[in-house]
């Protein structure tokens, strides 16, 4: 008899090393028309295969490139910038909040990355050939662990915590990553440019921004205080979030087309997707410099009004230097948004 650890395990070596040709038929029907409007997409956009003009030398360790670090750092500072703006005077209590909060956030959000990865193993030999488990450094068992570890910590410190905002926050983060990547019927979010638009705003803008600043607070999510700070964190999110999830698929075009998967990029091509990300991000700078008027103090006003315009000056500047046909060049300034918007 099988136990169930060793029936989990197989399970996912067979999620693995499964392909869309062995799906149930009324996917195998849809998925095959996908690809063919993908390909048909990639010939009307005259877009190349750029993505082998990545070069992603696995420099990093390889638990480091499974973890996605920009998207663990900016988890850190998103849960330190809304914890901050719920105190105004951190004590011993608000770090060792912060402590739990910043740890259960880093944990859940390795476990969300690596199942995307689980279930992008065959996109991620085309696009992103450097992660652990499409270059095959990782096994199954090895993703397995992880995750499963990761999702167990994260858990442990959000019931220890006894922080009724931390534990809704893990879990509906992890409900809406298993919605986003896993693979079966009402799920895969990622494959509907909407649905998985919509997946990144509710986790990045609103889950994390209100779940964290309740619980840096130490009360429930009834009868919160929505500071304006908080209200404008929440709106440039949205905004920023909507171009994470827009512009991290331009440069996984080839991949993505191959798959069927329909993302903006796949039926309106890079250029138009390129021009309405800088558009969002020219919205959300700007309106970053005019909340400078709020602030109740000149420090205040003059590191708003300057962050957001050095900030949004150097996304212009260096926008105007990307290679549309280079995988490579759309990754690096994919990057430099994410360093930016962290920063500024």
């Amino acid at each position: 008899m099988l136990t169930m650890s060793q029936s989990l395990q197989m399970r996912f070596v067979t999620v693995l090393d499964s392909t869309h040709e062995d799906r149930s038929t009324w996917k195998r029907f849809g998925e095959s028309d996908n690809r063919n409007r993908g390909k048909k997409m990639l010939v009307r956009h005259n877009i190349k295969n750029t993505s082998a003009g990545i070069s992603h030398e696995p420099s990093a360790p390889a638990l480091v490139r499974f973890s996605r670090p920009h998207t663990v750092f900016g988890t850190m500072v998103s849960v330190a910038s809304v914890s901050l703006m719920a105190v105004s005077a951190p004590n011993v209590i608000f770090f060792d909040m912060f402590g739990k909060a910043v740890c259960s956030a880093l944990c859940m959000n390795i476990a969300i990355v690596g199942l995307n990865q689980v279930y992008d193993r065959k996109i991620d030999m085309v696009n992103k050939p450097y992660l652990p488990l499409a270059s095959g450094e990782f096994n199954a068992s090895t993703a397995l662990f992880i995750i499963a570890f990761s999702v167990l910590i994260s858990m442990l410190l959000g019931v220890y915590s006894d922080s009724t905002p931390l534990i809704c926050t893990l879990v509906s983060s992890l409900a809406f990553g298993v919605m986003y990547s896993v693979d079966i019927r009402m799920l895969r979010w990622k494959e509907n440019p909407f649905l998985a638009t919509s997946c990144i705003l509710i986790v990045r803008a609103l889950i994390v921004q209100i779940g964290f600043y309740c619980h840096a607070l130490g009360s429930g999510f009834l009868g919160i205080e929505l500071r304006r700070n908080l209200i404008f964190s929440i709106f440039f999110m949205c905004i920023y979030s909507i171009v994470i999830a827009l512009f991290k698929d331009i440069p996984d075009i080839m991949g993505d087309a191959q798959e069927g998967i329909q993302t903006l990029s796949v039926q309106f091509g890079i250029s138009s997707t390129f021009q309405i990300c800088l558009l969002l991000l020219t919205l959300a700078y700007s309106c970053g410099a005019m909340f400078s008027k709020f602030c109740t103090t000149d420090v205040n006003f003059y590191i708003t009004i300057f962050g957001h315009a050095i900030g949004g000056s150097v996304i212009l500047l260096n926008a105007a230097k990307v290679d549309l046909s280079s995988s490579a060049s759309l990754h690096k300034f994919y990057m430099l948004i994410w360093k930016v918007t962290l920063f500024f």
